[in-house]
């Protein structure tokens, strides 16, 4: 059976050795009768592993160790709800004259989550940082930590007095 959903944790990620040619991962299962999961296989590269993940999504990785490999096969936290949200369909609102809209970014990359506009001008992006944060367009701030809608709309208004 091939697993589309990835563990958890680091914890639940199992290695069995396939002869010289690296490892079968596995999910742990907690119960004896649930068919085993496989989750793909790890085989030793050029001074490397390499991480071939199978159902979805599919990709093979190259990492600098086997625990970096075996990383691969836990699950990333997942976006929270008002991120995934924006990201779909962009929200826009009003805060005394000015209109903020918040949305995808046009450009993707350097972990770029939303884009922020004031009044149709890039005010900044949340960015995926840990903790979430919002980077201000052209300032000379620090990135500032948004936990919700409401915050950063309340935040990057504060910015545009």
């Amino acid at each position: 059976m091939i697993r589309t959903a990835l563990p958890a944790t680091f914890d639940d990620v199992e290695l069995d050795p396939v002869g010289n040619d690296g490892w079968r991962v596995r999910a742990r299962a907690e119960d004896p009768q649930e068919p085993e999961a496989v989750l793909g296989f790890i085989t030793p590269v050029d001074g490397g592993f390499e991480a071939h993940r199978l159902g979805l999504p599919q990709e093979d990785v190259t990492c600098p160790t086997l625990d970096d490999a075996r990383a691969m096969y836990v699950a990333e936290e997942p976006l929270p709800a008002w991120i995934r949200s924006a990201r779909k369909e962009p929200r826009t609102g009003c805060v005394g004259e000015r209109e903020i809209v918040v949305g995808c970014p046009e450009a993707a990359g350097e972990g770029r989550l939303l884009a922020v506009l004031v009044d149709g001008e890039l005010a900044g992006h949340v960015v995926a940082t840990t903790p979430i944060a919002f980077v201000g367009e052209g300032r000379d701030l620090p990135p500032l930590v948004v936990e919700s809608l409401d915050g950063l709309v309340a935040l990057v208004s504060g910015l545009h007095r």
